[in-house]
């Protein structure tokens, strides 16, 4: 592949241009500078993995590597959620409420609850929060 092949996209072709250029004038052994290497990341990230480390005839896991490190790190999550204690109202008419937990990937869990008998909430919101995760 040439960096003037008409289906690569502009970005991976002059990514492609300057390895080829560095590739042309470096002594044995040199490792790859910080900087084409930044610029493969950029192209993974827009391309794929596997046709960037085609394209730039790249070490795949060497590739990944610098990925991983250039990734921003992981939002911290939110606050822990606090603990919540569910008293059964005073009177003995029926009971009406709703109960919503979401885990941290987004995907909700939304219990509604009429009459006076009371599941195991407690099991049930730990074991959807952690199960599936």
């Amino acid at each position: 592949m040439t960096p003037d092949d008409p289906q690569l996209p502009p970005l991976l072709a002059a990514a492609l241009r300057r390895f080829e250029e560095w590739r042309a004038t470096r002594a044995a052994h040199d490792r790859i500078p910080a900087s084409l290497w930044r610029a493969a990341v950029r192209c993974a990230s827009q391309f794929g993995l596997n046709r960037t480390v085609l394209v730039l005839r790249l070490d795949y896991n060497s590739l990944k590597k610098h990925m991983m490190a250039a990734a921003p790190p992981p939002a911290a999550p939110g606050p822990r959620p606090a603990f919540v204690e569910l008293v059964a109202p005073a009177g003995k008419g029926p009971v009406a409420f709703t109960l919503e937990v979401e885990r941290p990937g987004g995907a909700k869990l939304r219990v509604e609850i009429r009459g006076s008998a009371l599941p195991d909430l407690a099991d049930l919101a730990r074991r959807f929060a952690t199960e599936g995760a």
